[in-house]
C-alpha cells in the first residue's frame, strides 16, 4: 500500500503552503467498458479560506500533466501513478491512486511556476478571484539568474599552452616489447 510522504506546512513555492489540495470521494461511474472512477478535488487557499472543488478521472490527470510538460518543457513536473486496467476498482487500488494524486497535486499547486500555468488553473476550475489571488502571492516569483562561470584558479587559461604530461617513450617501448609490435 501507499504511503504518502509527512504533510509538511511549507510547499515548495515562493509562498510556502499558500495551497492545499485534498483528493477524497473517489465514485465510480458509467457501466461496462465505459466504467471509470472519478475523484473530488478541493483546493483551499489558506490565507482567505477560499475553496473550489471540482470533479476529475485519471485520464483527466494525465492529459493536465501532458499539456504541462507541452507548456513549459523544462520544467519537472511529478509523476503521476501508473495506469492500470486490471483491479482498478478495487478499494485498496482507489485509495492508493487517491492518495498519489493528492501528493501529486500539492506538489504542482506549490511549485512556483507550475502553479501559474493556465492548464492547472483550468483542470481545477478555479475562479478569477483563487486566481488573482496566486498571481498575486506567487506570480512575483522568478527564477534565479545562472551564474557566469569562473575559471578554475588552478587551471591554467585555455589560451596558454598545456604543460607536457611525461614521456611517453619508455611506456611505448615497453608495451611494444610485450605485444611483439
Amino acid at each position: 500500500m501507499f504511503t504518502p510522504p509527512a504533510r509538511q506546512d511549507s510547499g515548495s513555492g515562493n509562498t510556502p503552503g499558500l495551497i492545499s489540495m485534498v483528493v477524497d470521494e473517489a465514485l465510480h461511474e458509467g457501466f461496462g467498458p465505459a466504467k471509470h472512477t472519478t475523484y473530488r478535488l478541493t483546493t483551499t487557499l489558506k490565507k482567505t479560506s477560499t475553496t473550489s472543488t471540482c470533479r476529475k478521472r485519471f485520464s483527466h490527470f494525465i492529459a493536465l500533466r501532458a499539456a504541462m510538460v507541452e507548456a513549459k518543457p523544462g520544467l519537472v513536473i511529478p509523476p503521476l501513478p501508473e495506469k492500470s486496467v486490471m483491479n482498478r476498482f478495487e478499494s485498496d487500488f482507489v485509495e492508493d491512486r487517491r492518495l498519489m494524486l493528492e501528493v501529486f497535486l500539492n506538489r504542482v499547486v506549490n511549485h512556483p511556476v507550475a502553479v501559474l500555468l493556465p492548464a492547472l488553473a483550468q483542470f481545477l476550475g478555479w475562479k478569477e478571484d483563487i486566481c488573482t489571488i496566486i498571481n498575486a502571492e506567487m506570480g512575483s516569483f522568478v527564477l534565479p539568474r545562472p551564474q557566469a562561470r569562473r575559471p578554475h584558479p588552478t587551471r591554467a587559461s585555455a589560451r596558454e599552452p598545456a604543460p607536457p604530461t611525461h614521456n611517453r617513450e619508455p611506456y611505448d617501448a615497453l608495451l611494444s616489447d610485450t605485444m611483439g609490435l
